[in-house]
């Protein structure tokens, strides 16, 4: 029986591990992929945008790669969502809104 409190250390290990790929992924794109300078003036309210976003324009292939890499690292956490929520709607306990994220 899954617990609340274990599917979420999953679900917290889970996006600890899709924050590394994005940025092992940024490191090895950032430098060949194009930055979008529609995005580098102020903001409406003066913003300094730029200075702490970067909007780069990946691949086709990047994006692909990074979609799956991203569904392999969730993958894990999904299916524990997924058993967790057969295991309550088995034990008449699931209630709306309380649903495993997923």
């Amino acid at each position: 029986m899954i617990t609340s409190e274990e599917l979420e250390r999953e679900r917290r290990r889970a996006l600890s591990r899709l924050a590394d790929l994005h940025r092992q992924w940024a490191r090895r794109y950032g430098d060949v992929a194009p930055f979008n300078t529609e995005h580098a003036s102020p903001g409406p309210r003066g913003t300094d945008y730029a200075l702490h976003h970067v909007d780069a324009s990946a691949t086709a292939e990047q994006e692909e790669e990074f979609q799956r890499l991203a569904a392999e690292a969730m993958r894990p956490f999904q299916e524990m969502a997924e058993e967790y929520a057969r295991q309550q709607r088995e034990r008449g306990t699931a209630e709306p809104g309380n649903e495993a994220r997923g």
